[in-house]
């Protein structure tokens, strides 16, 4: 079963703000509260797998992580589906997402979402069961350049909101003194 998280009431209504205005990081914050059942969003798997979906379409490397654990598992699905799920985590781990890339790995080990795509190459050396040594090695290299990527993105949002806060605080001072 999904995990089960307290969170603010608060959270959920700022996510749905967000969502409104389709923004990635606040569709996945709906997901993840409807997976956990948190922030007064009821237990909801299939709306957690569509809230995650519309994430991932805006490229969030945490929705293509939950949508890789939910298509494992079968949360919100009519089974698991690990072809699926090594396909999101592929996604995820392409940008450096640590805990995608350990899933990832665990696919392989377990012989289990099989045949190429994901990113591999399978030329393992080990019968399909794990990672090729080029995967590893191109999966580093990508994640090395995605933390610089994902610092620089979230140095942005940080400053966007910024500007976003001011700038209604300067609208709000222009019409207290116009009025």
């Amino acid at each position: 079963a999904p995990p089960q998280r307290r969170a603010s009431p608060a959270a959920l209504a700022w996510f749905r703000r967000g969502a409104e205005r389709g923004h990635p990081s606040a569709l996945y914050g709906l997901g993840y509260l409807h997976l956990a059942g948190a922030g007064g969003a009821p237990p909801d798997a299939r709306k957690a797998l569509a809230y995650f979906t519309a994430a991932a379409d805006g490229g969030s490397a945490e929705a293509w992580f939950h949508l890789g654990v939910m298509h494992w598992h079968g949360w919100g699905l009519p089974g698991p589906s690990p072809a699926k799920a090594r396909h999101y985590f592929g996604l995820a781990s392409r940008v450096g997402h640590i805990l995608a890339q350990y899933n990832l790995a665990m696919l392989h080990l377990s012989g289990a979402g099989g045949g190429s795509g994901g990113g591999s190459s399978g030329k393992d050396g080990g019968g399909g069961s794990g990672l090729a040594l080029a995967d590893l090695l191109a999966i580093r290299r990508e994640t090395e350049k995605s933390l610089v990527v994902q610092r620089l993105r979230s140095q942005v949002a940080v400053l966007e909101a910024d500007l976003e806060s001011k700038s209604a605080h300067v609208a709000e001072l222009r019409r207290s003194q116009a009025g």
